[in-house]
């Protein structure tokens, strides 16, 4: 059986980050999971400059600064929300579906999560179709986030998704 590989990149330049300062950020990759292997070896699926695989708190104090640059109006000590578990909770199950479903195209949505580290609402910038963006929203809205930190106390925020999908 000869499926098509879809790779994934998250795409920061999109948020306002000069793409010349990712030039020296190293890129992460998520494997394909388990399930959808075909033979022995577990392809990469998507790549990005952060950890999939960590939490907000595991990430390097370069990870954080370079991830809290994303945000336009943010003070040193405060944080944006991130997933509990990485984002590989987010860029997992998308990967997976935009396989299954052969999709291709940009994924943009921002996710307003709430103090309790909720996702509340999702605004759609850019999505390859509307079935595409029902799935996405039904993952982005069914996961739990660290609470953005604003002045040492947790406050809404949102958390922007970014990714595009490619068959290669």
């Amino acid at each position: 059986m000869n499926r098509i590989l879809h790779r994934y990149v998250f795409v920061l330049a999109l948020l306002g980050l000069a793409v010349g300062s990712l030039a020296q950020v190293p890129e992460f990759s998520l494997k394909q999971h388990p399930d959808d292997v075909v033979g022995s070896i577990r392809r990469e699926v998507a790549v990005g400059h952060f950890p999939f695989d960590q939490p907000y708190p595991a990430l390097t104090a370069q990870q954080q600064k370079q991830f809290k640059s994303l945000y336009v109006t943010m003070a040193d000590a405060d944080e944006p929300p991130f997933p509990l578990r990485g984002l590989q909770e987010i860029y997992g199950p998308i990967s997976r579906a935009a396989q299954r479903l052969l999709v291709e195209g940009e994924v943009a949505v921002d996710v307003q999560v709430d103090a309790k580290g909720e996702g509340v609402s999702l605004k759609v910038l850019k999505s390859p179709s509307p079935e595409f963006t029902r799935f996405v929203a039904s993952v982005v809205l069914s996961i739990r986030y660290k609470p953005a930190l604003c002045g040492g106390a947790p406050c809404a925020m949102e958390f922007p998704v970014r990714v595009k999908l490619e068959a290669r």
